[in-house]
């Protein structure tokens, strides 16, 4: 099914009509690495965090606005007033460059902080630049 949603969908109307199919335009590739922090830690009560960590998310996108937006308006984060932030950015050449950067990226997050769910990770303050540079700049 993920392999399914990652598409753009067009409805189109084809019962007593005469109608085309509109011609498939791939995404823009994802280009920016991101990484994205809750500040308010207060909200992360009844969940694994430890005390002085905040929530950090890092991924890729081909919209950076878009995908803060979308970050906070999931009605997970409305309900729980979890409020994210862009805190670093980096821009690369492919897709699959920036891919690589979120893995290191992932992979130090998995090391020096604890894993809360696919790509988020509670991180202690002082963790975030270290992150951060990470993302930025593709190297630990």
């Amino acid at each position: 099914m993920a392999e399914i949603a990652q598409h753009a969908v067009a409805e189109v109307h084809v019962f007593a009509q005469d109608a085309s199919i509109p011609a498939y335009i791939p995404p823009e590739p994802a280009l920016n690495t991101y990484m994205a922090v809750c500040h308010d830690s207060s909200v992360l009560a009844g969940t694994n965090a430890d005390t002085g960590h905040l929530l950090v998310k890092i991924g890729i996108s081909n919209d950076k606005e878009r995908r803060l937006q979308e970050l906070n308006g999931n009605h997970i984060a409305v309900i729980f007033g979890v409020r994210f932030a862009h805190y670093a950015e980096g821009l690369w050449p492919t897709q699959s460059k920036s891919m690589a950067v979120e893995r290191k990226a992932h992979e130090w997050c998995h090391l020096n902080g604890r894993h809360a769910s696919g790509e988020y990770f509670y991180l202690p303050k002082e963790k975030l630049i270290a992150a951060g540079t990470i993302v930025r700049t593709g190297k630990i």
